[in-house]
């Protein structure tokens, strides 16, 4: 069995102390070192397959170097899972663990319960900030403002991701569900098409996520035809030419109909979802989407949690732009624009 590489092998192979090599490795800004001395510890490093364990830094530090994910999303909800990647792979650019604190999301009578296990974690020390990830609106049960008093109580830094609170003394990464619609109905006017209707499930008042892809689509295009998913007849369908809907699914339904009666996509129908789902390119013909940046959206909200955590920081609410993917789904008409 090979013997474990010790921070003693790193200093020897880069020829600086053990101090020096603890100080990088562990990205100190007590002590300066030139760039050459700091590539050559790394490479020690890399080479002897050593890193320097949290326990070991949290001793020195009195940092767990771990950041808490308090959800109430399903595990298996691709927003999550995004904004989740994107968490672990700044985290492990950071040199820091990411830790699930469970909590109890299941509502009761259609109310999140407010369990406040996860302050425990924080103080135990076996974290040091936590990113909390509010609920989907249309879940949008939870007493945001009292989890988050809660926490400034403790003085646990944290950043929440898709709040609807404004605390200025809170971190924020919000998803811009009101830009995806926007976006998609400006694809559609850039390739093109003048008539184009929006069609997604009826707005209600507890679906702030429904409400701002409806405005969206009104910002674009403010005289634009907006449909319920439910009163889509194939005759109606075939009379639509463009049409932006709030999710793939509901892109889905369009499309098994218009596959039904002869409508051909995108010849007949142009079609572009606000959402992406797995299997939207996988669909006859891919569907053109518009992605909100899940994925930056984590690694932003770790930034943003371990510079508070570092006192490096000022408090701040961002939302990130949407990218569109162009699947075949939109008939170009007009290039010209």
């Amino acid at each position: 069995m090979n013997k474990k590489a010790t921070i003693k092998d790193v200093a020897a192979l880069a020829g600086v102390s053990i101090s020096a090599v603890s100080y990088i490795l562990n990205r100190s800004t007590e002590k300066k070192y030139s760039a050459e001395t700091v590539e050559r510890v790394n490479m020690a490093a890399r080479k002897l397959n050593y890193s320097p364990t949290n326990i070991a830094r949290g001793m020195r530090s009195q940092r767990a170097h771990a950041l808490g994910v308090v959800s109430f999303w399903e595990l298996d909800n691709r927003v999550y899972v995004k904004t989740l990647e994107g968490a672990i792979n700044e985290c492990a650019k950071e040199n820091y663990s990411l830790i699930l604190c469970q909590v109890n999301n299941c509502p009761i009578g259609g109310v999140v319960p407010d369990d406040f296990s996860y302050i425990q974690y924080y103080i135990d020390k076996r974290i040091d900030g936590i990113l909390f990830l509010a609920p989907p609106s249309i879940e949008r049960t939870l007493h945001e403002q009292l989890h988050i008093d809660k926490m400034k109580q403790v003085g646990i830094p944290c950043v929440v991701i898709n709040g609807e609170t404004h605390d200025p003394d809170i971190n924020y990464l919000r998803y811009d569900y009101r830009s995806t619609t926007r976006a998609a109905a400006e694809y559609l006017i850039k390739n093109g098409h003048s008539s184009i209707y929006y069609i997604s499930p009826k707005v209600c008042e507890s679906c702030q996520e429904l409400s701002l892809r409806r405005k969206g689509f009104l910002d674009a295009v403010p005289y634009g035809k907006i449909v319920d998913i439910d009163d889509v007849t194939p005759e109606r369908l075939k009379e639509y030419g463009a049409v932006v809907t709030n999710k793939s699914d509901t892109a889905l339904k369009l499309i098994n109909m218009a596959l039904d009666n002869d409508i051909r996509i995108p010849d007949s129908l142009s079609i572009v979802s606000a959402n992406v789902e797995n299997y939207s390119e996988f669909l006859h013909p891919p569907l053109t989407c518009v992605q909100l940046p899940f994925g930056k959206i984590g690694e932003a909200a770790v930034k943003l949690l371990i510079g508070e955590i570092d006192g490096k920081t000022e408090k701040a609410d961002i939302t990130l732009s949407c990218e569109i993917f162009a699947g075949g789904s939109v008939k170009i008409l007009d290039k010209s624009n």
